[in-house]
């Protein structure tokens, strides 16, 4: 601040006094008569042209109405310079952000406590929970499993909108105009085959939407029926056939069929257990795979034609080291539009905060202890409902992996603004002190009063987003298995 003000300096007082007069006329509230007013003013003006700082220019504030809003009194429209208020907005959202999904990841966390049987796990806090949930698995769940629980989760799948990107830049730059800006992306970006762009030689089209035929030639995620009996890479919910007692992962009946091989049967699958022989009737491809049959779900299949049909979802996916121009939903790292220095790491932070991440899908393997599992045998509702509490704890865990991976985008938004954002911001709020007019420079003050508590506060919410991304990697590090 003792650049920005010390600038003001090099200023004629014919110059700056008259700045600072025009400045009082146009917001008059609070002032006293004329005379007072001009004096006071003036005697601002000369305590500026010192380099003198603080009380002086604040009393000439008073005078005149203007006071300087404070970021930690939750105002970020302190300073009316776009860029400088704009920075102001995303550390604010950073606050947000920090607190929301430590939230989340909270209620997550204990909605798999309740599941598992914590007693007060609503009053407790993440690092209690994760305490608690880790007790019950390490006890296997009072005994009655063999082993621990361990759950295997895809990747949690993350995208930022082009529109979220554009409209980041240009909520700090008012040169970014939505109809020419571009936004480019590192990963692959989805839209409608209609709005999608054709993709370049660096990148590679696959589509996503309904069979172009009756097989999938590619991989169906979803329903597939397999009317003639077929291999399931995901969950069989028709009649799992095999060959030997051996390769059932469950309750086994041997074939009584004329003709059926030694030792082949039907095998009735455990919670969560995978038909190791032939599935008939419906095989569910949670995570995608290969359909020998008709694919009822999304089949993703590469276009003879690299043309997607009509209403099918267009994926282009840049090759490393590539981008690609994306006007629909980036998977990766986006790259905004083109703006100034002291808008760069606040519109790429504000896309950041907007990201939609998916739950993954969860595969869950557990196994019962004996005298426990003939008792679920026979208590059909006892059954029905430890299978559920499994259930809610791998949905939880699919929310807590999402969450995750947002937190991972959202600490390094914020890291960036913390560090690039204040030093951009600090250097802009420097460079006004040559400015001419009196709302500039009285603006750029009170954004440079504000400056060091955003520092702080941003530096606490990096902290904050930190542990709370530590609690789900402390999360599945439990379900991880033996």
């Amino acid at each position: 601040m003792r650049k920005l003000l010390g600038g003001l300096a090099r200023f004629s007082t014919p110059l700056l006094a008259t700045a600072w007069m025009m400045g009082c006329q146009q917001s008059p509230q609070g002032a006293t008569a004329g005379a007072d007013v001009a004096a006071a003013k003036q005697a601002a003006v000369v305590k500026l042209q010192a380099g003198e700082q603080g009380a002086p220019i604040d009393d000439l504030l008073d005078v005149c109405g203007w006071k300087c809003k404070a970021f930690a009194d939750g105002e970020v429209n302190i300073s009316g310079i776009q860029s400088l208020d704009a920075f102001f907005a995303a550390s604010a959202n950073l606050q947000v952000q920090a607190a929301s999904l430590k939230a989340d990841v909270q209620l997550e966390l204990v909605n798999i406590a309740a599941a598992l049987g914590v007693d007060g796990a609503a009053t407790m806090s993440i690092d209690e929970l994760n305490a608690a949930i880790k007790a019950k698995i390490d006890g296997k769940l009072d005994g009655h499993l063999k082993g621990g629980i361990k759950i295997v989760a895809s990747p949690a799948k993350c995208q930022v909108s082009a529109k979220a990107s554009l409209e980041a830049s240009a909520k700090c730059d008012a040169s970014v105009k939505g109809g020419e800006a571009k936004v480019e992306c590192s990963g692959s970006c989805e839209a409608e085959a209609s709005a999608m762009a054709s993709c370049s030689a660096d990148a590679t089209l696959t589509c996503s939407g309904t069979a172009p035929s009756f097989k999938c030639e590619g991989s169906c995620t979803g329903g597939c029926d397999l009317t003639a009996g077929g291999t399931c890479e995901g969950e069989c919910s028709g009649s799992c056939e095999v060959k030997a007692q051996g390769d059932c992962d469950g309750k086994f009946t041997a074939s009584t069929e004329a003709g059926a091989a030694d030792g082949s049967g039907t095998c009735e699958l455990n919670a969560g257990a995978t038909c190791n022989g032939t599935c008939k009737g419906h095989c569910e491809l949670k995570a995608g795979g290969n359909c020998s049959g008709e694919c009822k779900g999304s089949c993703e299949y590469t276009p003879p034609d690299a043309k997607c049909q009509g209403g099918a979802t267009a994926k282009c996916e840049a090759k490393a080291g590539a981008k690609v121009e994306c006007s629909g939903k980036c998977d990766g790292e986006v790259k905004p539009p083109m703006v100034k220095a002291d808008c760069e790491a606040t519109a790429k932070a504000d896309a950041q905060f907007s990201a939609e991440c998916t739950p993954p899908s969860v595969d869950i393997k557990y196994e019962l202890e004996g005298t426990f599992a003939a008792m679920l045998d026979g208590d059909v509702a006892a059954k029905a409902k430890f299978e559920g509490q499994i259930q809610a704890v791998g949905h939880a865990f699919a929310e807590i992996a999402a969450k995750g991976a947002k937190l991972k985008a959202v600490v390094a938004a914020g890291g960036g603004l913390a560090e690039a954002g204040v030093k951009a911001v600090g250097d802009t709020i420097a460079s006004l002190a040559t400015a001419t007019d009196a709302d500039v420079v009285v603006g750029a003050y009170c954004a440079g009063k504000s400056i060091d508590t955003v520092g702080s506060a941003l530096t606490d919410s990096v902290a904050d987003l930190n542990a709370t991304l530590q609690a789900t990697v402390d999360v599945a590090a439990t379900f991880a298995g033996s």
